[in-house]
């Protein structure tokens, strides 16, 4: 089959120049943004698609191209999300054009705002106020007052969950992640089996920190997965050495 790849990049000269010889190489196309930027044709149905930055342009790679195989590439940033960064790049490349590389589907959040690989947010629509939040999922019915609540799924346990004292999750497993923000009752985070959430309450909902929205209610559930190309497999000892925890 033939492999239509896409490239979405970071608007910065260094993601750009790399880009370009990568668009060379491949022959590639791109999302529109990214073509006015390269000079390259914009590309509506690629079957790969190279996201070159950091994990906000994952994120927009998958907002753009949602469902189809990704791979990340980081370039002089720091990303969870990448496979590797832009001075290893060419072996994988060389890899990927040989089709040599492992699928990893990672769960997401579904909800009528849009979907969030790492998580969706609650806080006040008026900063440096108090929420107050009531959350159901199943026959469990919980009251949380603070700062706000992270609802957030495995991959996004590395974002701004683990900031906020959550537990980092292997990104492959099914769960979902209730981490409050400074809760008044000092209710601690929670891993429950994905499930519909809905959450009441006069709030700002954050989509993976790209959109938001004023609401009173809005009810989650298991969206359709994230499909990243990966070439080797394991999280733990890779994420302890982007941590530089060895």
């Amino acid at each position: 089959m033939e492999q239509k790849v896409a490239l979405v990049c970071k608007d910065e000269l260094e993601e750009i120049a790399f880009a370009r010889g990568i668009a060379k190489r491949l022959k590639a196309g791109a999302d529109p943004e990214t073509a006015k930027k390269l000079g390259l044709k914009p590309l509506e149905k690629p079957n790969i698609v190279i996201a070159i930055g950091g994990d906000g342009t994952f994120l927009r790679a998958e907002r753009i191209y949602p469902g189809v195989p990704k791979f990340a590439i980081s370039v002089d940033s720091f990303a969870y999300l990448a496979e590797v960064d832009s001075k290893q790049a060419d072996k994988y490349i060389e890899r990927l054009v040989k089709l040599k590389y492992i699928i990893e589907e990672r769960m997401k959040l579904h909800s009528p705002l849009g979907d969030a690989l790492n998580e969706i947010v609650f806080v006040s629509p008026n900063p440096g106020e108090v929420v107050e939040l009531e959350v159901t999922f199943g026959t469990e019915k919980l009251h949380f007052k603070g700062d706000g609540l992270i609802i957030a799924t495995p991959t996004g346990s590395t974002a701004y969950c683990m900031t906020a004292g959550g537990p980092v999750l292997d990104p492959l497993m099914e769960a979902i992640l209730l981490v409050p923000i400074c809760d008044t009752k000092g209710i601690r985070p929670m891993v429950i089996p994905p499930q519909k959430i809905t959450v009441k309450g006069k709030c700002m909902a954050v989509i993976d920190g790209y959109q938001r929205k004023e609401v009173t209610s809005l009810t989650i559930t298991e969206g359709q997965p994230t499909v990243f190309i990966k070439f080797e497999p394991g999280f733990s000892s890779r994420l302890c050495q982007k941590m530089r925890w060895e």
